[in-house]
């Protein structure tokens, strides 16, 4: 800064009129960014998604998966990731994605435990992540932290390749020891204009005072490439082998995606329309289903509402990852295919199965044909692979329904 020069003898930072600077406090001013006016500018942090690791295990809330032998248990406070044998592999990582948006940076934590050193090809990783469609256990973009038989590592993946893999003694910021059997609480924070930045951050105490800070460890920067393949990825690790036969444990607690920054998502209405359909007493049909078409697992989709017109009681619900009869999804009525992630259906003759989301009464009135009914929101970001179908049951007398059910697009 003018009118300061530096003494690397004493590690500390002089003026002119004899004032001393700690370089701590040099590098924290260097850190920041000020206005042309000398404001010190921040930017607010918003959030994504927050998960405490106190709930059970949630269809809707986390994606999850075994294979052989390993298991996924709910403690009173984490998630215990367990490999028993062998081939044994396991993923847990959230449902809902990180939404990113140029402009500002991306924030993703989690708090895991590893009390086991590792053998053979054994490997835990944990942090910003999604996995292959076909290959559940392969990771195909991601930043993240690891361990495996030769140590603690960070590594980044774009579209299914392995970018880089640096051990703990290779980082190019800070090599500080780390404790796994301790819960450790780590950070990816990032910028991505198709490339950016990714840096690697680990909360921990400072020496004597006990405050907790995040320290950034080690940085990446792709070179010819973006840094991901999709940005908008899920929080959450896993562990796998092909020939370890030892048992070890990897302890999932709290798991947040942020925005640093004021973004303004764009919420775009899809909306579909069926007319004549007959809501029977027997039991519930479905009226119309919406799916995420393949291909675009970055785009957040949730239900939004519904309009119905009945001139008889019915109960409609909503439910998710139903399994349909005779289905077949097509491209929402006056939406083009290119400016839309979801499909629709509304051929489908019946349906088994499905979590419950929401229920809604639709009276008939006495001397009216129709009968208006609005729902309200589902706050329900739809899990890959699944599907949302608005069903319906009549009271007494059958039904004919016309019926309006729209879905958001977050981007």
């Amino acid at each position: 800064m003018p009118g300061e020069t530096y003494n690397p003898s004493s590690g500390r930072q002089f003026t002119k009129d004899g004032r001393i600077i700690d370089t701590a406090e040099v590098f924290d001013r260097m850190s920041r960014t000020f206005s042309p006016i000398d404001e010190n500018l921040s930017a607010q942090r918003t959030p994504i998604i927050q998960i405490n690791g106190c709930f059970e295990i949630s269809e809707l809330r986390d994606d999850f998966a075994t294979l052989n032998t390993a298991t996924i248990t709910s403690t009173d406070s984490e998630f215990q990731l367990t490999h028993n044998a062998a081939g044994d592999k396991a993923k847990f990582v959230t449902a809902s994605r990180g939404i990113y948006q140029p402009g500002n940076a991306g924030e993703a934590g989690i708090g895991i435990q590893l009390t086991s050193d590792l053998g053979d090809d054994a490997q835990a990783e944990w942090g910003y992540i999604d996995f292959q469609d076909a290959n559940p256990y392969t990771v195909n973009d991601g930043a993240v932290f690891g361990k495996d038989a030769n140590g603690i590592y960070v590594s980044v993946y774009r579209s299914g390749t392995q970018e880089t893999k640096v051990y703990r003694e290779n980082w190019n910021i800070s090599d500080a020891e780390l404790d796994l059997n301790d819960v450790t609480i780590f950070q990816v924070r990032f910028t991505y204009y198709g490339g950016g930045l990714v840096e690697f951050r680990v909360r921990k105490g400072n020496t004597g005072d006990s405050v907790q800070k995040f320290e950034t460890v080690h940085t990446y920067k792709p070179t010819g490439a973006t840094t991901f393949g999709n940005s908008n990825l899920k929080v959450g690790g896993y562990v796998k082998s092909d020939n370890y036969s030892g048992t070890f444990d990897l302890f999932i607690s709290g798991r947040q995606f942020a925005i640093v920054g004021l973004p303004q998502f764009r919420r775009r209405i899809i909306s579909h329309s069926v007319t004549g359909v007959t809501v029977p007493t027997t039991g519930f049909v479905p009226i119309m289903s919406f799916r995420r078409k393949s291909g675009r697992r970055s785009l957040t989709i949730t239900p939004e509402s519904f309009e119905v017109n009945t001139g008889n009681d019915i109960e409609l619900r909503w439910k998710a990852n139903t399994t349909l009869t005779d289905a077949s999804y097509k491209t929402p009525a006056g939406h083009q295919a290119s400016e839309t992630g979801i499909e629709v259906d509304d051929s489908a003759t019946d349906f088994s199965n499905g979590i419950e989301l929401d229920k809604y009464l639709a009276p008939g009135v006495s001397g009216r044909s129709k009968f208006l009914f609005t729902s309200g929101d589902i706050e329900t970001d739809l899990p890959d692979g699944y599907n949302v179908s608005l069903v319906a049951k009549a009271d007494s007398t059958d039904a004919t329904v016309r019926a309006i059910a729209k879905m958001v697009e977050i981007r």
